[in-house]
Formats: C-alpha cells, sequence, structure tokens
C-alpha cells in the first residue's frame, strides 16, 4: 500500500496545487480544519477536501473533485464577466444621460431665461 501511496504523491501534489490556484481561500480553510467556512461556501465540496486533506482520496475521486472545482470557476468567472459588461453598459448610460443633462441645461441656459415658455403664473 505504501509504494501505491508514494506513487500518488506527485499526483496529489499536482492535484493540490491546481486546487490551490482554482479555489485558494477554500482550500486555505479546509487545511486549516476551519471547515465551516467550507462548509458555508461550498457544502458539496466539503466531503471531498476533507478526504483530499487527509490524504484519502483516490486519483479518480481527486480527479472528480477537480473537475466539479474547475467547473465551479467557469461558473465564478462568468458571472464576474456578466457584472463587469453590465457594469460597463451602466457606466456607458449614466455617461450618455450625464452628457444629456449638460445638453439640457446648455440649452435652457442658452434659450434664455426670459422667454418664460409654460409659465401660467
Amino acid at each position: 500500500m505504501g509504494e501505491v501511496v508514494s506513487l500518488l504523491q506527485p499526483e496529489r501534489q499536482r492535484t493540490l496545487d491546481e486546487l490551490d490556484t482554482l479555489s485558494q481561500s477554500m482550500l486555505a480553510s479546509a487545511l486549516a480544519g476551519d471547515w465551516d467556512i467550507v462548509a458555508a461556501a461550498q457544502p458539496e465540496f466539503e466531503t471531498g477536501l476533507r478526504r483530499l486533506c487527509a490524504g484519502q482520496s483516490t486519483a479518480a475521486e481527486a480527479f472528480v473533485l477537480m473537475q466539479a472545482l474547475r467547473r465551479l470557476q467557469e461558473r465564478i468567472s462568468h458571472l464576474e464577466d456578466l457584472a463587469h459588461s453590465q457594469h460597463a453598459e451602466l457606466s456607458l448610460h449614466l455617461r450618455r444621460m450625464h452628457r444629456h443633462q449638460g445638453a439640457v441645461r446648455i440649452y435652457q441656459t442658452a434659450a434664455g431665461s426670459g422667454h418664460g415658455h409654460g409659465g401660467h403664473g
């Protein structure tokens, strides 16, 4: 059994490294034994991470966990992209509004306060 573990060790280290880049804070919490954070953040990964950190994961289990974390990371990236594009859209909209308000102000000033459009008293 010992040689299987030592054979899996580099693989496990690589998996941990990938996990680290994919989900740093969650892995850090797991390694620190702070399972409350992990359970709160991603309950579906808690069991897998517990096994991985305890060195009980098979390569196949670690792979499945990796895939799931990768999908999570893609989902997060997608949401970040979405938020970013919505923010850009909103900024553009606000800039247009400001320009429009500026134009209205210039027009009102140019139209002069003296003409009294629509002032019925």
